[in-house]
């Protein structure tokens, strides 16, 4: 790992207050977006799915409107939710770093520690963006001490792997390092 890298599992008490209020601005903002929520349904996830998941969506708004009233700016920042506009302190609608995207939180003891985008319109920039720092492994928690595992390479296999209930876990890509392994000891088997 990088020096300096950031780790998404040593949130202080300030970023996690922020990374939960994201996230559950970001999962109300799907309920509340047909285009959004019609395109999650597309892929075949039930409505539990989404709710236990926290999926949502960041509209490139709400998220800096929301936090200019209850929270600091400049911390939403640093952790990489918002973009500084150029030239100015203002803060935009194209300045939400997950805006027009699906949002998938890594959630451990009920906690967002960490958001991957999908977004909705391919032909605007990359298919998936994801917070700076070191990727913490999607569905950690489903599966580690399980004796068996399923690994899903990208963000929707490994929600249609939770909506069939099967232990799955994501490195959302193809690279995962031996040495971020452990959680799998108790595996006897992994299907990938």
């Amino acid at each position: 790992r990088p020096p300096g890298e950031r780790r998404w599992d040593r949130l202080t008490l300030d970023e996690q207050v922020v990374m939960n209020m994201a996230g559950a601005l970001y999962h109300d903002r799907l309920w509340h977006t047909p285009h959004a929520l019609a395109y999650v349904r597309s892929r075949g996830l039930p409505n539990w799915v989404i709710r236990d998941g926290r999926l949502g969506y960041a509209d490139g708004h709400s998220l800096a409107t929301f936090l200019r009233r209850r929270f600091s700016l400049a911390l939403a920042q640093r952790l990489g939710l918002l973009r500084r506009a150029r030239g100015d302190d203002a803060l935009g609608p194209s300045d939400e770093f997950l805006a027009g995207r699906i949002v998938v939180p890594e959630l451990r003891g009920g906690q967002c520690v960490w958001f991957i985008g999908r977004a909705l319109d391919d032909a605007k920039g990359p298919k998936y963006l994801a917070l700076p720092g070191e990727r913490p492994v999607l569905g950690y928690a489903r599966v580690a001490g399980q004796r068996e595992a399923f690994l899903c390479e990208g963000v929707f296999d490994y929600l249609t792997a939770v909506s069939w209930k099967l232990p799955a876990f994501s490195p959302c890509g193809t690279h995962l390092s031996a040495d971020r392994l452990g959680f799998l000891a108790r595996a006897r088997v992994v299907y990938g």
